[in-house]
């Protein structure tokens, strides 16, 4: 529970009230004033007074010195965007994908009550990073760094289409017309849900459909 406080508290762009912080990490009620208490106070031991200081007018807050790979990603991305150099922003935008290791908040299964509108909003900009970035690469001829910026994007969200569309685009800039295919029945598999009927033709976007017919000449079975 302390390390829940500190990753609700390190994604906190303000401080929190005593209130707030209980409501988030107890949403079921906490069994006593004491529990918040305790909790507030293993976190701090495990940071230390310098990283996260006692509160001020009942509000917490932890020391700018404690950041996220979320936080670092997003500074990347914001640089990136206000770059006017293309190949300078591309880099940017590399470095700040190579933080990305999978879905976010995974770990911490349903425990976390409050990660819902954290979980979405991440997966949303590391996508369209990772969209930004591979259309650069492929623009330049670069497909196998266009295809790491694709597989990076599908870390974080596996079933994006826009990812594995990107990932038949690189397939045929590499010249690889099976790779397409190949590409496309790993998307049908995600998508595909056995256990309550769900076929991947019910489910692939009319879009990426088109696209692999575009690029292999073939209709898709």
């Amino acid at each position: 529970r302390a390390l829940e406080a500190i990753s609700y508290l390190a994604l906190r762009e303000s401080a929190v009230d005593r209130e707030d912080l209980e409501i988030s990490l107890f949403p079921d009620g906490a069994n006593s004033a004491k529990t918040v208490y305790n909790t507030v106070s293993s976190a701090r031991t495990l940071l230390g007074d310098d990283l996260f200081p006692p509160p001020e007018g009942g509000r917490y807050e932890l020391s700018p010195a404690v950041v996220t790979d979320y936080g670092i990603f997003c500074e990347l991305a914001s640089d990136a965007d206000e770059t006017e150099d293309a190949g300078a922003a591309a880099d940017l935008l590399h470095q700040a994908l190579t933080l990305v290791r999978g879905e976010p908040f995974t770990g911490v299964g349903r425990g976390y009550s409050w990660v819902g509108p954290h979980r979405g909003m991440i997966v949303a900009q590391v996508v369209d990073a990772a969209e930004e970035l591979a259309e650069v690469r492929l623009a330049t001829g670069d497909w196998r760094a266009a295809e790491w910026a694709a597989r990076q994007g599908l870390r974080a969200f596996p079933s994006d289409e826009r990812m594995y569309r990107l990932l038949m685009r690189t397939a045929r800039a590499a010249g690889n017309i099976p790779g397409v295919q190949r590409v496309f029945r790993e998307l049908c598999d995600v998508l595909a849900d056995p256990d309550v009927g769900v076929e991947p033709e019910d489910t692939v976007h009319p879009e990426t459909v088109e696209l692999l017919e575009e690029l292999t000449g073939s209709v898709a079975r």
